[in-house]
């Protein structure tokens, strides 16, 4: 045979989950020139075949395969057209084996490369690889508005002491561009993502923590910082959840302390610019913020009184945040366990709270206006049917305002929770941490959680009506 394949990985171990790059290098052995389909063409003709450690074939790579995970029609793949192999000139082609099926479980694993050509298939010997066991903690997302309406999810988390960072796709947040370790140095005792309403082509996500008391963090490309944050202090309780870019590119980090909240400004360069602050009562927490294209900011954030608890509003419309305004939204009796502003790129009219009484397993989530002149609905209380004690986990919504919901069942079981047909699914009772229901854009409700193997797992809980 006139041809030879080499398969190459870079290294030979990898976090359960991680970018698997894989480079196939195809070489003419003859004297002669080959005329070949392009080997590096998406077709089916170049493939990966992936083996267990006993050679069982597990699953193939190829372009195909790619497409069916992106959701896309099934269409019959393109012939590729000629491609002239000089005699020992290498043509190399580049897969990344995690975009067409995650290796998650632990040991190791064949990589065999794979060329169809006229009747036969040229093999290359096997490589082998080794999954590493799985230690997650502290899992979070936020989903990014990009042009012509891509949608994608980024995702952070750390295992075995390295953060990594997942890009994920609109319609499935395990389908993903990546999943790379940060080759940056990150210390952080807790960390989380950014919210942002910055659409542009070129946007990279924010990457904050805290260490020792210090800001750490900033901007990410797939695996390295392209800059990094100015480096502050805070004396209070900073709200990385409720931290966002506007669409001017300002990053704002605001920062609970007992009598004010403090809201950090930075430029797109991370410099810190400017800072705002707004009186506030003891026993505040900030719940969570958005920025909107058309220039406003909003936050919303919870005082715990001696009567219950109630929800304000801080609401700005200038890029420096110099006419923030704070509006009562609504007060209650009972403890608001949580709140939630809906996705969108237009400043909403409400948002969602949500009250839960575990001695009666009372469940009550309120449509809170925003015009504070609008009556708040006051849901009716809904008494939810389980066997066990009950904890409220998470709310999670859609824009058009479905509420989804996490539970805790004997303080072990995982519980999801759709409200609109009042029914619980349980999801496990082994051992997990940072469960969080992540709502796609197209196709609905999707479960991350880490499981008691320390591997982060998807579930697609919901299908909801397609707006696209």
């Amino acid at each position: 045979m006139a041809l030879s394949l080499t398969i190459a990985v870079e290294k030979n171990e990898f976090l359960p989950g991680e970018s698997i790059p894989v480079t196939l290098t195809i070489v003419n052995t003859s004297d002669s020139v080959v005329n070949i389909p392009n080997f590096s063409y998406n077709s089916d003709l170049t493939e990966i075949i992936v083996s267990d450690s006993k050679g069982k074939e597990i699953g193939r790579v190829n372009d195909p395969v790619r497409q069916q995970l992106l959701g896309f029609m099934v269409v019959e793949p393109i012939d590729p057209p000629e491609q002239s192999l000089s005699p020992e000139s290498p043509e190399k082609a580049e897969f990344d084996v995690s975009q067409f099926m995650r290796l998650a479980e632990s040991g190791k694993y064949l990589l065999t490369g794979g060329f169809k050509y006229d009747d036969d298939t040229v093999m290359s010997e096997p490589v082998e690889i080794t999954i590493l066991e799985g230690k997650a903690s502290g899992l979070y997302h936020e989903w990014q508005y990009r042009m012509a309406g891509k949608w994608r999810c980024h995702q952070v988390y750390k295992d075995h002491e390295k953060v990594m960072h997942m890009l994920g796709y609109r319609h499935n947040p395990a389908v993903i561009d990546y999943n790379l370790p940060l080759k940056d140095g990150f210390e952080a005792d807790s960390f989380g993502l950014a919210f942002s309403c910055y659409d542009k082509d070129d946007y990279y996500p924010w990457l904050l923590g805290i260490k020792d008391g210090k800001l750490a963090g900033g901007k990410l490309k797939a695996d390295s910082f392209m800059l990094k944050c100015e480096e502050i202090e805070f004396k209070g309780r900073p709200a990385f959840n409720a931290s966002v870019e506007t669409y001017e590119r300002k990053l704002i980090i605001p920062e609970a302390l007992d009598d004010k909240i403090l809201f950090h400004i930075f430029d797109s360069e991370g410099k810190k610019r400017d800072q705002k602050e707004i009186g506030v009562g003891k026993g505040t927490d900030i719940l969570d913020a958005s920025a909107y294209k058309s220039g406003e900011f909003l936050l919303i954030y919870r005082e715990t009184t001696g009567k219950g608890s109630d929800i304000y509003a801080a609401i700005s419309r200038k890029k420096d945040l110099s006419d923030i305004e704070q509006i009562k939204l609504v007060g209650s009796s009972k403890d608001f366990d949580a709140a939630v502003i809906p996705p969108t790129v237009k400043m909403p009219r409400d948002f969602y709270a949500v009250s839960f009484e575990p001695e009666e397993k009372a469940l009550m989530i309120y449509s809170v206006s925003l015009n504070p002149d609008i009556r708040t609905q006051v849901p009716p209380k809904s008494i939810l049917k389980s066997q066990g004690d009950l904890l409220f986990y998470s709310i999670t919504v859609e824009q058009n305002g479905a509420a989804y919901l996490l539970f805790v069942e004997d303080g072990k079981k995982l519980l999801y929770f759709n409200v609109a047909d009042n029914h619980f699914h349980f999801i496990t009772e082994e051992k997990f941490s940072d469960p969080q229901l992540i709502v796609s854009d197209t196709d609905g409700v999707f479960l991350a959680y880490i499981d008691h193997k320390g591997i982060i797992q998807y579930r697609h809980v919901e299908q909801v009506i397609k707006r696209h």
